[in-house]
């Protein structure tokens, strides 16, 4: 893929908005072996969140991903004053994480 597609694809797309300046960090956590509930959580890992990264450089992420079959996948999100608010992944699709990311960050 030719770097101006790449960039294209950042730039646009639901992960390609800005968030608010008060979130500090965005963490998600799944399990790597196990049931199937991972699915949208690794697709939104691999297609959506390299968005948010590259137009919120800012924002510390982290991906914890656990050997343990019995880990939820959630996503939290960190903001300023120390509040944080997560979101439980299991059985959604990719598009759905980013939509509820979207509504809690921007």
């Amino acid at each position: 893929m030719s770097t101006q597609k790449i960039l294209s694809r950042l730039q646009s797309g639901l992960g390609a908005a800005k968030l608010s300046p008060n979130i500090t960090k965005i963490s998600v956590s799944l399990a790597t072996k196990g049931k199937n509930e991972c699915a949208g959580a690794r697709h939104f890992i691999k297609e959506d969140l390299p968005g948010v990264q590259y137009n919120n450089p800012a924002v510390e992420y982290e991906i914890i991903k656990s050997p343990e079959a019995a880990v939820k996948p959630v996503l939290t999100v960190s903001f300023a004053d120390q509040s944080t608010k997560t979101i439980d992944l299991a059985r959604q699709q990719s598009s759905s994480i980013c939509k509820q990311l979207l509504e809690i960050a921007a």
